[in-house]
C-alpha cells in the first residue's frame, strides 16, 4: 500500500497540470489517509509490546535509574524486525514509529506520577529528558527516521522544567506555543503540575499567555505534534 501510495503522490505532483486544485487536494487527502491507516495497522502490535516499557517513563523509577535505556533497546529490536520494505516506505514507517514513541514520551511525563519538588529535582528532570532526547533521536535517525523536528519540542519541553521564574516560563510557553500551535491550555497545566513550585495562579497566568499567543494566529510551520498527546 505504501508504494502504491507513493507512487500515486509523485504523479500527482509531477503531473498536477492534468489535475483541478480540488481534486489534487481531495486525492492526497486520501492518499495521506491510506498511508496513515496502514502505519497504524503496522505499528498497532509493535506499541503493544513497548507498553511495560512505557509504563515506566515518568515515574520515579525512570528518574533515578536508566530504565529508558531498555526502551530504546527494545525499540531498536523492534525496527530491525521490519524487513522486506521498500526503502521509502521504510523511511515512512520508521517516522511515523518515531513520532508516535516521542508523543507516548510525552504522554506518559504529563500523567504526572511523579512531583518535582524543588529546583534540584527539576534540573534532574531536565537533564533526563534531555538525554532521553538525544538517545532517541540518534537511534531513531540511525535507523532511518528523518523526523528530527521531533527533537526541538523535546527539548524544549524539558526546558520548561529547568526555568524557576515565571517570566521566564510564561515567555518560554508562549514560544512553544507559537512554534507548534496545537499546543493547548490543558497540555501547559499538566506541564507546569509536575513542578510543585508554580502554584495555580501561575499556572493560570502562563495559559493566559498561551492564550494571547494562539489568537495572534502567526505560527511557526511545524507539524502537528500535542494533538497527538491526549491529556485528560
Amino acid at each position: 500500500m505504501w508504494l502504491v501510495c507513493f507512487l500515486c503522490r509523485d504523479f500527482l505532483f509531477k503531473r498536477s497540470q492534468l489535475f483541478p486544485e480540488p481534486v489534487q487536494k481531495k486525492c492526497l487527502s486520501i492518499l495521506a489517509h491510506m498511508r496513515e491507516s496502514a502505519h497504524e495497522y503496522l505499528l498497532r502490535n509493535v506499541h503493544a509490546l513497548l507498553k511495560p516499557q512505557y509504563k515506566k517513563l515518568g515515574t520515579k523509577e525512570w528518574l533515578y535509574t536508566t530504565q529508558f535505556n531498555e526502551l530504546l533497546c527494545c525499540i531498536e529490536r523492534q525496527i530491525q524486525n521490519i524487513e522486506g520494505l521498500p526503502e521509502i516506505c521504510h523511511q515512512g514507517l520508521v517516522g511515523q514509529f518515531h513520532v508516535d514513541v516521542a508523543a507516548e514520551y510525552v504522554k506518559r511525563l504529563l500523567k504526572a506520577q511523579v512531583k518535582l519538588n524543588d529546583k534540584e529535582e527539576q534540573d534532574r528532570a531536565y537533564t533526563v529528558v534531555t538525554n532521553n532526547t538525544e538517545s532517541l533521536h540518534n537511534l531513531m535517525s540511525k535507523m532511518g527516521s528523518k523526523e528530527d523536528w521531533l527533537k526541538e519540542v523535546l527539548t524544549m519541553i524539558a526546558e520548561v522544567l529547568k526555568l524557576q521564574d515565571l517570566p521566564a516560563i510564561q515567555i518560554h510557553m508562549a514560544e512553544l506555543g507559537n512554534r507548534f500551535p496545537d499546543l493547548s491550555p490543558r497540555h501547559v497545566s499538566a506541564l507546569l503540575k509536575l513542578k510543585a513550585t508554580v502554584s495555580k495562579k501561575d499556572r493560570k497566568l502562563v495559559k493566559q499567555t498561551l492564550s494571547e499567543v494562539l489568537t495572534g494566529g502567526r505560527f511557526g510551520d511545524a507539524p502537528p505534534f500535542f494533538s497527538k498527546v491526549k491529556v485528560y
